[in-house]
């Protein structure tokens, strides 16, 4: 798959020339949409909304890292080139940060993972509930040989190894 940058450039004094681009974008928007969910649940929960901060910075210094580091592993080359980002890299290195940072401000373990675990699942939430598509609001389809099993609250679909998906 290709991805097409949106880049845009700027003239900085001493520096030369910032590109913003919009994967880069996107991540801040990602990043900030999680920020402010965590805000959200510990205003819910009466807790201190500041850090909501604490856990965002982390997980964008920890993330970047993390995804950079995993990329220069499996790939090697620069470390500071443009590209070069695996998801499941940042996933690792911002919950790590997260967690030194929680460790850090001496806030128990657990309780950063209840506040940060509803917004990462509102975030990285994909439509799973498999149905035929006169069932489905966003039209997703069923592949021939998968059976679908209520498990309660989601559809889980079960794909036969042999089907083929149409």
């Amino acid at each position: 798959m290709n991805v097409y940058p949106l880049v845009w450039r700027f003239p900085v004094p001493l520096l030369g020339h910032i590109e913003i681009t919009g994967y880069g974008i996107m991540m801040m928007v990602g990043f900030l949409m999680g920020g402010w969910l965590i805000a959200l649940e510990l205003r819910r929960r009466g807790l201190h909304e500041e850090y909501a901060a604490d856990i965002t910075v982390a997980a964008v210094i920890g993330g970047i890292i993390g995804a950079k580091l995993w990329y220069w592993a499996m790939n090697g080359g620069s470390l500071f080139s443009r590209g070069g980002l695996v998801w499941y890299g940042g996933f690792v290195g911002g919950a790590a940060a997260v967690m030194i940072n929680g460790w850090r401000k001496q806030v128990p373990l657990r309780w950063t993972f209840q506040i940060a675990a509803p917004s990462l699942a509102r975030l990285l939430h994909r439509e799973r509930r498999l149905r035929p598509p006169d069932q489905s609001p966003v039209g997703s389809q069923v592949p021939p040989g998968t059976a679908t099993v209520n498990s309660g609250e989601h559809d889980l679909a079960f794909r036969d190894p042999d089907a083929a998906w149409h």
